[in-house]
């Protein structure tokens, strides 16, 4: 039998094996791998996803099976199989069509590998860590080191006094006593500590540590407030500094000025007020007369000796003299002394230390003595006046009378004292018995 081509056979039943067509198939098929060719022409039958004359080539374009007649609908880079029209996502989707990104932990083709990144997320694609603000290191493991921040700790700190930063926000992480986007600004005062939240409690001016808390008192202040005034005798910052004052109330806590008692007067109220001053800072004037000094703290007059009362204007009373006029004079005859000196002062007629002798002599009186006296029997006469003091047994203005009975002595001022008898001695008063009388009575 002559067989018709691509068949063959003695029946011509058989048809020409793969690869071979034509009269008695003795043709080879020129087809790509993987594609038949007519048995009886030799044209090639394309499978899917493949064309041209020999099948060499790929379904063009976005076409795929049978033909290259179906459509491909991948997206994101999805590759079509030519064949099946499958979607082969690129890395990193998903999905029939390749419209899913990956879920968070996977990557890669079809998201097929689970992602190692500890402390932030992986790049879809490729796996790339990228690590969470805060964090560095190929699976993000490691925290940023101290002073740097954000992203892979790419960012400086950017904090002063050596102050950390948050290692996720940047935020830095103010140590006590300071505020501020870069810890730069003390604590306003009355504050301090951390985030400056304490209120402080120094009193008097004192400065506090923004840091701390602790008051710096200043000058003339103690006390973990700094509300106790330094102790007497001591000033200055810390009341370490002792005061140096003599006649004083105490210094000034704060400037060691003296507070001079009232009398003193210098830096260290080591002087006293000078002459006709007295009292606090020595302003005040004396008001002492007659030599009275007065007293340079209250100002209380010292007098003079003959002088008394507050301001020393006043004499001594008659018969006294001298410091405070408490002396007593000791003049005779009546006659006062010097309030002064306590010299007695003698009147006219009179002489001696106490006055008691007559200026004139014996038998003459008055101015400068020129006056005789005309007293009889002895009779004195007074230096002054000329009056007569009658001697024993005698009286009158002259001292010319004798005694009358009864009476005897100077003067006559004695009485006789004698019984039986009516007389008596006008000298002694010695009774003069009468007749038939004896004794001495």
């Amino acid at each position: 039998c002559n067989c018709k081509p691509g068949y063959t056979g003695k029946t011509c039943t058989s048809k020409c094996s793969a690869g071979t067509w034509g009269v008695g198939c003795l043709e080879i098929c020129t087809c790509a791998a993987g594609s038949n060719c007519d048995r009886a022409t030799g044209r090639c039958i394309c499978g899917p996803g493949r064309t041209g004359l020999t099948c060499e080539e790929d379904c063009p374009g976005d076409t795929w099976g049978l033909g290259c007649t179906e459509t491909c609908h991948c997206l994101n880079n999805g590759v079509c199989n030519k064949q099946t029209g499958d979607c082969e996502c690129a890395s990193g989707y998903v999905g029939a069509l390749c419209a899913d990104h990956c879920q968070s932990g996977r990557y890669g083709r079809q998201c097929r590998n689970r992602c190692n990144c500890g402390n932030g997320l992986c790049d879809p694609v490729d796996g790339t860590c990228r690590c969470s603000r805060g964090y560095a290191g190929r699976n993000c493991q490691k925290t940023c080191g101290l002073g740097f921040w954000g992203q892979n700790c790419a960012r400086r700190c950017d904090c002063e006094n050596g102050e950390p930063c948050d290692p996720v926000t940047g935020d830095c992480n103010c140590a006590s006593g300071w505020k501020g986007r870069r810890c730069d600004q003390p604590c306003p005062d009355g504050y301090y500590g951390l985030n400056c939240g304490f209120t402080c409690t120094c009193s008097n001016g004192a400065q506090c540590d923004h840091i701390t808390g602790e008051c710096s008192c200043p000058a003339g202040w103690v006390g973990n407030s700094c509300n106790e005034l330094c102790p007497e005798g001591y000033f200055g910052a810390n009341c370490q500094r002792m005061c140096t004052c003599r006649n004083s109330r105490g210094c000034d806590p704060v400037t060691g000025r003296c507070y001079c008692r009232p009398g003193w007067i210098g830096i260290a109220c080591e002087q006293e007020c000078g002459l006709g001053t007295f009292g606090d800072g020595c302003s005040a004037s004396c008001n002492c007369h007659n030599g009275g000094i007065c007293d340079f703290a209250s100002g209380a007059c010292r007098c003079s000796p003959g002088w008394q009362g507050p301001s020393c204007l006043e004499g001594c009373p008659d018969g006294f003299f001298g410091e405070k006029c408490k002396e007593k004079c000791s003049c005779e005859n009546g006659i006062g002394c010097d309030h002064v000196t306590g010299k007695c002062l003698c009147t006219e007629g009179w002489r001696g230390s106490s006055c008691s002798r007559p200026l004139c002599e014996p038998g003459t009186w008055g101015v400068n003595c020129v006056n005789r006296c005309s007293c009889s029997n002895n009779g004195m006469c007074d230096p002054v006046t000329g009056k007569c003091s009658c001697g024993l047994g005698w009286t009158g203005a002259l001292c010319d009378t004798g005694c009358p009975r009864g009476f005897y002595g100077t003067g006559c001022r004695g009485q006789c004292d004698c019984q039986n008898s009516v007389n008596c001695d006008p000298v002694t008063g010695r009774c003069l018995c009468s007749t038939g009388w004896h004794g001495a009575q």
